[in-house]
């Protein structure tokens, strides 16, 4: 029986109301992560950027305000707070692979609109980012993964649409890492 103060399990730090998207209550379409699977930070980036462009996508050309917790629960974040509870609190709690998920997600979009992948359109104080994807961004979605036929937008909307677990994910990992070696190649 675990060790628990005030209804957390101290072991974890979970409570006993502790939500993982790898539970019965996983969303269609949401990739499931299993904690333990020891995916390192550069694929967790690759990862979260190919989950921003699908959603910068949707909306292109207008403004999309990125829905933070689709990425969490796709990329396999877990909170002891429900993300339908109050999702703006479960962003701000939520971990992957024991990284801080908010910060780590500011950080690639930042990384992102410096490289000129995005153009922002407002970050309001409520952490809430809202833009669009650049030229060079929508060009380099339209480059063709080497030995295949066809684009990585095409990779990455299949890949988000089909909820394709976790092949699904190393899909949208390996495309985005062409984008970045087509970008690098390019400058």
């Amino acid at each position: 029986r675990p060790l628990r103060v005030n209804g957390r399990d101290v072991a974890s730090g979970r409570s006993a109301g502790h939500f993982s998207c790898c539970s019965k209550r996983n969303r269609p379409g949401l990739f499931a992560m299993r904690e333990g699977t020891g995916m390192d930070r550069m694929e967790m980036f690759r990862q979260m950027t190919g989950l921003i462009f699908a959603q910068m996508l949707e909306r292109h050309p207008i403004p999309a305000t990125i829905d933070e917790a689709k990425i969490a629960l796709a990329l396999g974040g877990s909170s002891w707070i429900e993300p339908d509870e109050d999702p703006q609190a479960f962003v701000g709690t939520v971990t992957i692979e024991g990284e801080q998920f908010k910060p780590f997600l500011d950080s690639a979009i930042n990384w992102l609109i410096s490289e000129g992948f995005l153009v922002k359109h407002f970050w309001a104080a409520d952490g809430a980012f809202s833009g669009t994807l650049t030229s060079k961004g929508l060009a380099v979605l339209e480059v063709k993964i080497p030995g295949e036929d066809r684009t990585v937008r095409q990779t990455i909307i299949t890949a988000c649409r089909k909820g394709a677990g976790e092949a699904g994910k190393a899909a949208i990992g390996a495309a985005v890492a062409q984008v970045f070696t087509w970008a690098s190649n390019a400058v």
